[in-house]
Formats: C-alpha cells, sequence, structure tokens
C-alpha cells in the first residue's frame, strides 16, 4: 500500500520550547499543547489563535486580533477612551471619532438646520445665522422674510399684549408741562377693536387688564412736551379705529419719585391727603367712588411721625394698589400713581390730568411740611383750589378743573371744608 501520511503525523519544533510536536499550524506559528495554553489566547471574532502579546483586550477583557479589534472598535480622539464602531456612544465628525462627553464639549447642534459644528456660543451655526434673524420681541429666530418690517414674528403680531418701546428726546422742551418730572400714563379702553394694528405705530405697549372690557395701553417713561406729544399721537390712532371707554375705565398718572428723600415723599402723600375733596370734585361721582381707585386710608399724622417711608407704604396704604393715590407702585417703579381720573380717549384730558400732576408734585416738594399744612388743612374748598392753582401757575388749567368741577355739578365753593 501506499504510505499515507495524515496531516496530524507532520512533525516540527515547537517555536516556544523546542518540544518536537505533531500538530497543525496555529495562526503563523507551531506551538505545543502546552504552550498554547500559556502564551496564547482566540480572537473571540475570528476564533484564530494569537500570541497574548499580539492580542488586544478590551475593557471587559475580550481578545481580539489587531485586525477584528479595528472593526469592532475605535478610540475617542480627545480623552482616547474605548468606544464601539457605530454605536450610539460613538459620534463622529469631519473623520474623528468622539465620545459623547466630549463630542458635547467641543460640539453644538444648531438648532435650525440640526447639523453640529464647533462650539463657539452662538445656538446657530454660521451657515445659518447668514439667512436667519431675531424677532424683535420674542428672539426667537425665523428667515428674513417671515418677519416684517419692524422685525416681528407672525407669532407676535398675533398677540393680543406687547410691551412699550423706549422713549428717548434729546431735544426735548418743557414748556408746556413746565415740569422735567418723568412720567408715565395708562389708558384703559371699553372697546378697541383690530387694536393689533397699533403695534408698531406707536411707542406704547398694550395688556390686558381685567376690571375693563378691552384693553389697557401703557406708556413707556415719559418727560417734556415730548412725552405730552405721544398722548396726541396715540389718542388719534385710536379714536381713527373707533376705541371707547365706559365708566369701568381710568387714566393713571404716574410721576416719578425715585430720586426723592423718604422726607419729600412724606410730603407728597401729605399735600394728596389734604386736597382728596378737592381731586374728587374733577371727576364724576361713579369714578370717585369706584372700588379700583377708593379713598385712601392714611391720616395727617402717619405723614408726620416717625415711620420709614417703607413704613408707612405696608402699614397705612396697607401696599393697596387699589386707591386713588396709589403709593403701593412706589415700591414697584418709584413713583406715586393718581388712578382717580375716568376713562378717555380725548388728549386735553388727559394732558391736563398730566401736567395737573406733575406741577402740584412739584410744588409740594419746594414746599416745607409746615407751609403744606397751612395752605392746605382745614381750609375751605374755594382757598385750598385756590392753593392748588398757585402750584399750577397756570391760568388755562385752572379754568379748565373749575369747569370740570361745574360739569359735574360739584362747584367749588368758599362755604364747604376741605379733609382736615
Amino acid at each position: 500500500m501506499p504510505n499515507e501520511t495524515n496531516e496530524t503525523d507532520q512533525t516540527d519544533q515547537c517555536h516556544l520550547c523546542e518540544t518536537q510536536i505533531h500538530v497543525l499550524p496555529v495562526g503563523e506559528v507551531l506551538l505545543c499543547g502546552d504552550c498554547q495554553t500559556s502564551q496564547c489566547d482566540r480572537c473571540v471574532r475570528c476564533d484564530i489563535l494569537r500570541y497574548t502579546g499580539s492580542l488586544r483586550y478590551t475593557c471587559d477583557d475580550q481578545a481580539y486580533c489587531d485586525t477584528c479589534y479595528s472593526i469592532r472598535f475605535t478610540n475617542c480622539s480627545v480623552c482616547c477612551c474605548e468606544l464601539r464602531s457605530g454605536s450610539a456612544e460613538t459620534y463622529q465628525y469631519n473623520g474623528s471619532d468622539y465620545c459623547a462627553q466630549c463630542f458635547r464639549i467641543n460640539y453644538q447642534q444648531c438648532s435650525l438646520c440640526s447639523n453640529y459644528s464647533p462650539r463657539d456660543g452662538d445656538s446657530i451655526c454660521s451657515e445659518c445665522s447668514d439667512s436667519v434673524m431675531c424677532c424683535s420681541e420674542c428672539d426667537s429666530l425665523y428667515d428674513e422674510d417671515e418677519l416684517d418690517g419692524n422685525g416681528v414674528c407672525c407669532d407676535c403680531r398675533n398677540r393680543d399684549e406687547w410691551d412699550h418701546e423706549g422713549f428717548y428726546e434729546p431735544d426735548n422742551t418743557f414748556n408746556e408741562t413746565k415740569s422735567a418730572r418723568k412720567f408715565g400714563v395708562e389708558i384703559e379702553t371699553s372697546v378697541c377693536p383690530n387694536h393689533r394694528e397699533l403695534r408698531g405705530q406707536t411707542i406704547w405697549g398694550c395688556k390686558e387688564d381685567g376690571s375693563v372690557d378691552g384693553m389697557e395701553f401703557v406708556s413707556p417713561v415719559l418727560s417734556g412736551d415730548k412725552g405730552l406729544e405721544t398722548i396726541d399721537k396715540l389718542c388719534k390712532l385710536a379714536r381713527e379705529r373707533s376705541f371707547e371707554t365706559d365708566s369701568s375705565c381710568g387714566i393713571h398718572v404716574h410721576c416719578d419719585l425715585s430720586s426723592e428723600s423718604e422726607e419729600t415723599c412724606f410730603k407728597v402723600a401729605l399735600g394728596f391727603h389734604y386736597t382728596y375733596d378737592i381731586w374728587t370734585r374733577f371727576v364724576s361721582n361713579s369714578r370717585s367712588r369706584n372700588y379700583y381707585c377708593a379713598k385712601h386710608e392714611y391720616e395727617q399724622e402717619d405723614c408726620q411721625g416717625d415711620l420709614r417711608f417703607s413704613q408707612f407704604i405696608a402699614e397705612c396704604t396697607y401696599n393697596e394698589r387699589y386707591r386713588w393715590i396709589n403709593w403701593y407702585s412706589h415700591r414697584q417703579h418709584g413713583t406715586v400713581e393718581n388712578r382717580l381720573h375716568g376713562g378717555s380717549l380725548n388728549p386735553t384730558k388727559i394732558k391736563n390730568w398730566v401736567k395737573a400732576n406733575l406741577r402740584f408734585v412739584d410744588g409740594l416738594i419746594d414746599l416745607p411740611v409746615a407751609e403744606i399744612t397751612r395752605r392746605f388743612a382745614g381750609r375751605d374748598l374755594e382757598s385750598c383750589f385756590n392753593e392748588m392753582a398757585r402750584l399750577w401757575d397756570d391760568s388755562e388749567l385752572t379754568e379748565f378743573y373749575r369747569q370740570r368741577a361745574e360739569h359735574f355739578n360739584k362747584p367749588i365753593v368758599a362755604d364747604e371744608m376741605s379733609v382736615v
């Protein structure tokens, strides 16, 4: 019979211990059984036996040959941690691999196109930033053609409310106000169809108010004659759109006291206390008895005691803003608010109310406390009114309010006494 030789009968020396062996090649070496056990391991992917020194072990102690490891695994290009290729925990950018933590530190996702780019502090990538703009009101990003001429998006245009804009007039004058004191005005309406059309046409803001059926229009901080002109402009726009007011509406005027001392604020509070009966002559009975502009509850002695002004607001006005003279606004805005005037879209009435309050506050501040008391405490109504007129220093304004009192059938006469 021919001499047949089986592969297992082939002999050679173990490449490590030189023992004569009858084994098949293992990888590219020949090893005896003992050396296979002690010096080698199998790749878990291709199952080929390799020297342990030529294998790569994963973090969970799995052995891979170089070829299989490069197929299954990669490393973060920043921290070099081991990553499984193609897994959800492996991020790629420009041919480099990253772990989740390193990728989030170095790259960001554009909020518009969702592509990633190197982190630079912006929420959108450079390509998108060339084609988008921020809405001037909500700061959301839109294509330029989605914003109107004022840079406002459709959603903001359709909102019922919006904030007032800033007011700055470097060439302002004070001939009509006769006061450089800053002020603000709130105008309530009962009917205001298509009021959204005013957005962008006026610097006034607009907000809802639960006490009226319409909207309340709120000025920015105004001053001087240019401030009065904004009242003319808003009232003109309102009349053109057939806005209306009713007995539920009011005009609120704020006079700035933010830079005044506590002593000064007490003088203003005292002056309004003494003249309450005069101010109510200028408005209807339905307004002076309105819940939202009720009579103040503090007395003369509250303004002349040892209280700090913050204590006065808390303890003597009860932090209550629904008073004809609202001192709670001083905590919020640094102002005193007169809420007594009834609703109106007549610019003359509104501007005269502003002027009457500004000049009255200015006049009180210039007087000593004793002089305020001498002029107003315990005097008849006509005498009190004449003293107010002296502070206004305006014959037209004085005559206007004398006629308003007669219009409401509450003429100012000498035989009636004012508040003590």
